[in-house]
């Protein structure tokens, strides 16, 4: 099992990559039709286009939405490579993410978090889906983000 500074080492390191990745990103129309969007704790969370897509990494693929006119607050879920069209609880393989506008990093593997994500669509060039998370503080797992009504339509970069 990862301790819990590996997991927020972990989740540093995708957070910056996921940040190259959308830099790097070059607009087309499957970018164009991207779309996140989710509430966390009531509020409304959506991005379109650049800022919503997804990355295949070795192991694993995660789904993007980042709000740049918000300090680059971002919410992001990630699964395994190979996941199909299905129903998942969110554990140490599929996992949901929060980072606010601060950096304060949330999820579902701290405290009593929990969650599930629903892959409707995926192929090479885009993932569906929708999910929830309760999300707690990695360093103080008593904050909790609830995170619902999550939607994506995105295409992979």
């Amino acid at each position: 099992k990862k301790t819990v500074q590996t997991m927020k080492n972990t989740i540093a390191t995708i957070f910056a990559l996921s940040l190259l990745v959308f830099a790097a990103c070059k607009k087309d129309t499957d970018a164009d039709s991207s779309s996140f969007s989710c509430k966390i704790d009531g509020k409304e969370f959506k991005v379109k286009g650049l800022l919503a897509y997804a990355t295949k990494f070795s192991d694993d693929f995660t789904v993007y939405g980042v709000n740049e006119d918000n300090n680059n607050e971002t919410v992001y879920v990630s699964l395994p490579l190979g996941t199909a069209p299905g129903t998942y609880t969110l554990n140490a393989d599929y996992v949901g993410y929060y980072v606010d506008a601060s950096g304060s990093a949330y999820s579902n593997l701290w405290g009593d978090g929990n969650g599930s994500v629903t892959i409707t669509e995926i192929d090479d060039s885009h993932v569906a889906g929708t999910f929830t998370v309760d999300a707690y503080n990695s360093d103080n797992e008593t904050l909790k983000k609830v995170i619902t009504e999550g939607k994506f339509d995105v295409a992979f970069r």
